[in-house]
């Protein structure tokens, strides 16, 4: 149980710096009436995004074991 905790707590990590890191360029490279626009359908694929990722993650961990 501490071995997939670990693993979320990694995973958690490594998705919230590629994003924010994401977010950083896209706000520095589009324009901000585009940004805008964008930022609900982004909110919304970044949540699924989140969920099978952590979904992809515990299949993983059940099939190691």
């Amino acid at each position: 149980m501490k071995e997939t905790r670990k693993i979320m707590q990694v995973v958690t990590l490594l998705y919230l710096v590629l994003v924010g890191i994401g977010l950083y360029i896209a706000a520095e490279v589009l324009p901000v009436e585009t940004l805008l626009n964008a930022i609900l359908p982004l909110a919304l694929i970044l949540i699924v995004l989140w969920f099978v990722l952590i979904f992809a993650t515990l299949k993983w961990q059940s099939r190691k074991k």
